[in-house]
């Protein structure tokens, strides 16, 4: 409960000031692998004054495959739940699975520097007083079927990205409140950021707020329609198809469109084509 203290630190730096009995004062950790904590329960609450420079878990460089799984957290008082510290040198292959989060602290997940292979999946957050994931330089990240109930910032973004690169952001959603007369699931997971070569579904076009750069974004439009943004986020539907020569293409089905390279159109252009179920149509 100390205001200061973290429950664990994984560094390349011995600021706890650990001393082995051995070779005395530990000077610099080279590597933090494998580390794996299942089912624990981590509770911190500073009982005087909060901590707005702490952590409940600090990782910080050489950092490579960590995982929290099943595991329970009561946080508050503190800027992160977790903090991922990868301005030294970027914290790799962070697994955090199936947790619950009880959290008042002002983000559930801070990524500094860069962060690279990072799963955020199945987890139920409670609470975070400005974002629930907010990262400088995320590459690789997966964050999905996560639910988060009783969100503070509500009118603020949930999901915050310096840049966002070769991730997907799927199937999650916010529950306003579980008191009765206010219950109610609504799928709104707001990003924000700069995205390059992700996959994202939200519920609407309006809960993205960013960049798209060789990317797709799947949502409702402003009059319901489901449609997919491919390269840019700006305007209607932008469609980024490489020509192909439709008649290779192996087991089309019905419904499917492709744009051709000219090999089978009339005028010898590039022109889309709608695969009836039987035979490919082309436009032009």
């Amino acid at each position: 409960s100390h205001p200061d203290a973290y429950c664990f630190v994984f560094t390349y730096r011995n600021f706890a000031g650990i001393v082995s009995p051995y070779a005395g004062e530990i000077v610099e950790i080279g590597s933090n692998a494998d580390q794996r904590l299942h089912g624990c329960l981590f509770m911190q609450h500073p009982p005087a004054k909060e901590n707005p420079e702490g952590a409940c878990i600090y990782v910080q460089g050489w950092a490579e495959d960590f995982a929290l799984t099943d595991c329970d957290f009561g946080v508050g008082g503190v800027k992160a739940l977790l903090w991922l510290d990868g301005t030294r040198s970027p914290v790799k292959e962070v697994h955090l699975m199936n947790n619950r989060f009880e959290n008042s602290a002002t983000y559930l997940l801070l990524a500094t520097g860069r962060t690279i292979h990072t799963q955020f999946v199945g987890n139920t957050c409670y609470g975070a007083k400005q974002n629930l994931i907010r990262a400088e330089s995320a590459d690789s990240w997966v964050i999905s079927d996560n639910q988060l109930i009783n969100y503070e910032g509500k009118d603020l973004p949930a999901l915050v990205f310096g840049s966002l690169i070769n991730s997907s952001v799927t199937r999650n959603w916010i529950i306003i409140s579980e008191s009765e007369e206010k219950k109610g699931q609504t799928p709104l997971m707001v990003v924000e950021g700069g995205c390059v070569g992700c996959d994202l579904t939200l519920a609407r076009r309006a809960d993205f707020q960013g960049t798209l750069t060789r990317s797709r974004l799947t949502a409702l439009d402003e009059e319901g329609v489901r449609r997919e943004y491919l390269g840019s986020a700006a305007g209607s539907l932008l469609l980024n198809l490489p020509p192909v020569d439709t008649s290779k293409i192996a087991s089309p089905k019905r419904g499917d469109v492709a744009l051709d390279d000219g090999t089978n159109t009339q005028s010898g252009k590039p022109g889309l084509a709608v695969f009836d179920g039987e035979r490919w149509q082309y436009m032009n």
